[in-house]
């Protein structure tokens, strides 16, 4: 088996699948790593802002106690309201970062691959398609495509509307949970009045309801023509190809 591959490499199409398979690799780690990091770093950017509450006893109930309202069962409609503004801020906070490393990703990527590609370009178009090297075409092509596939994910997934959406409802539910606290700390609302826990629940249940989304999106219509881009390569190496014509800036119509 091993003497199979080891023949089946030293071959012309096994020398192409090579760097067509070295290619696809690295730009898998490469990719990977990009991930990683871009996560890694949002995270750390975003600990900071995420709210704590010092109000709250996680695994105990009864921790909203606003003044002069008796604790009950309207008060433990409040505290799920506050577990569950809590899910929602960690659910936008994950599907943000998740749509963010992945736009870092595409953008590294398609920038790797288009300086590698770039530059196998400028090789042939000094050396002409005819005479160039047909591992550099190889690696041309691969790049052009890999680097393709990654810059489409941007527009197929709509990664930076995902973000932006997700930003936002992060922040709505952040402002929306610390405004519970507040209220359970003061029994009073932003405009200082007092408020009953009745009328605070249900205008809670009012705002979760309006801002209540999951925001994805996704768009097929975005794919890469693959065919479309391969077609244009070729054109491109069709007018590379063109031998130039002798005088032809020199040519002119002589009247009759």
């Amino acid at each position: 088996m091993l003497n199979l591959v080891t023949g089946f490499v030293r071959t012309e199409l096994g020398k192409h699948a090579t760097i067509a398979a070295v290619l696809i690799v690295a730009s898998f780690v490469t990719s990977s790593i990009a991930y990683w990091h871009a996560s890694h770093l949002a995270r750390e950017w975003v600990s900071p802002l995420r709210p704590h509450y010092g109000l709250r006893e996680p695994g105990k109930a009864g921790f909203c106690k606003p003044p002069g309202q008796v604790a009950g069962a309207v008060t433990l409609r409040l505290e799920d309201d506050v577990q569950e503004v809590q899910g929602r801020i960690q659910h936008h906070l994950n599907v943000m970062i998740y749509f963010y490393a992945n736009y870092y990703r595409a953008i590294i990527m398609s920038s790797i691959l288009g300086a590698v590609s770039g530059i196998c370009l400028f090789y042939i178009a000094n050396k002409g398609w005819a005479t160039a090297s047909n591992y550099v075409v190889t690696t041309f092509v691969i790049s052009t495509v890999i680097g393709a596939y990654f810059f489409s994910l941007i527009a197929v997934f709509k990664e930076q509307d995902n973000i932006t959406a997700n930003k936002a409802l992060y922040l709505q539910y952040v402002a929306l949970g610390n405004r519970i606290a507040s209220y359970c700390a003061t029994g009073s609302t932003e405009n200082a009045q007092p408020e009953t826990l009745d009328s605070y629940v249900h205008q809670v249940d009012t705002q979760m309801a309006a801002i209540n989304d999951v925001a994805i999106s996704l768009d097929s219509g975005k794919v890469a023509d693959y065919k479309a881009l391969l077609q244009q390569e070729m054109n491109s190496k069709q007018k590379l190809a063109l031998p130039p014509v002798e005088g032809a800036e020199n040519t002119t119509t002589k009247p009759r």
